[in-house]
This record gives C-alpha cells, structure tokens and sequence, in this order.
C-alpha cells in the first residue's frame, strides 16, 4: 500500500507541484481512508517529502549508471539522456520533475524546497565532474567551463519536456528534436 500511495502521490507532484498533493483524492483511488495515509506518512509535508526523496535517489541512481556507461564521453552521455526524454514524451509517458514543480509552484514547505534545491546541486556537480573528464580525455574542448556547460546541458534538458507539454502534438515535436542536444555541444 506504501509504493502505491508515493506513485500517485509522485503523479500529483509532477503534475502541480506541493499544492496538487491531496490525501483525500489518494485515498479515494487506493480506496482506503485518509487515515491509512495519515498512519504511512503523518501529514502532507511527511508524503511530500519521501516522495521527493524517492524520486531524487532514482534519478541520481539512473544518473550514476549513465555516467558509467559514458566514462570521459559527454556527448554520448547527453545523447542517451536526450533519447531518454523525448522517448517519453513520444510515447506520452514522460513526466515531469518532482523538485523542478516544488521550486516552480513557490507553496512547497522550506525543508522540500531545500531538498530540491539540493539535489539540482548535486545534479549540476556530477554533470561537471563528467564533462571534466570529457575534457581529460579530448571529448569537450578545455577551453570551456564546465560548470558553465553543465549548467547550460541541465538548463535545455529541463526545457525539454516543458516545451513538447505545450506543443500542440508532443510526438511531432519529440522527433522534430532528435539530435538537438548534439547539435548543441558539438562545437564544445
């Protein structure tokens, strides 16, 4: 019953944000109480918050394997990911960031808003150490911040699935942008 309440709960937050998490419309669909949630979770900011941290360690995790299939190459680290994205908004199962809603919406408690600050710190500083090892290893020019081009790479990858949500036919605009990412850093 746990792993059902934080997907749905999850599903709410990637849709509006801390606003949009409502016990009454979990219990409904789990058709269970309020309470039962309540007895998981005690209270709104606690659901919150281990959704967020579940999302947060999968996406690290997901990151971490990523960066080990791509040692020193963040073209091709870039490239899955881009494939990853725009898979999901073909398919129409993409879906959106816990923390990037959190920090959008401005309603989330302190300690979540912190937490997501926190992991987009911890994104960006992977990210980096990655493209140092590009450079290391002749993939990304020298010439070129790393913390700059991370920032920049994480900046277009969350613009991705907020520009194809308001395409008027996401599919098209999934494969419209197919290599996009690519054509980005190949001048780095």
């Amino acid at each position: 019953m746990k792993d059902e309440i934080l997907c749905i709960a999850s599903n709410q937050l990637m849709a509006g944000g801390y606003d949009a998490l409502n016990f009454a419309r979990i219990a409904e669909e789990l058709e269970t109480t309020r309470a039962n949630l309540h007895h998981h979770f005690g209270n709104k900011e606690g659901l919150a918050r281990e959704a967020t941290e579940r999302y947060i360690e999968a996406s690290l995790s997901m990151m971490r394997g990523l960066i080990a299939q791509h040692p020193g190459d963040f073209p091709a680290y870039l490239q899955t990911i881009e494939t990853m994205f725009l898979d999901g908004v073909a398919s129409g199962a993409g879906r959106g960031c816990i923390c990037s809603q959190l920090l959008r919406s401005g309603d989330a408690p302190d300690a979540l808003a912190a937490l997501s600050k926190s992991f987009f710190a911890r994104k960006i500083a992977m990210m980096t150490d990655l493209l140092k090892a590009s450079q290391a290893a002749g993939a990304i020019r020298k010439s070129v911040s790393a913390e700059f081009l991370a920032l920049s790479a994480s900046t277009m990858l969350m613009g991705l699935p907020q520009m194809a949500a308001a395409a008027e036919h996401p599919a098209a605009f999934a494969r419209s942008m197919r290599g996009v990412l690519a054509k980005w850093v190949e001048p780095w």
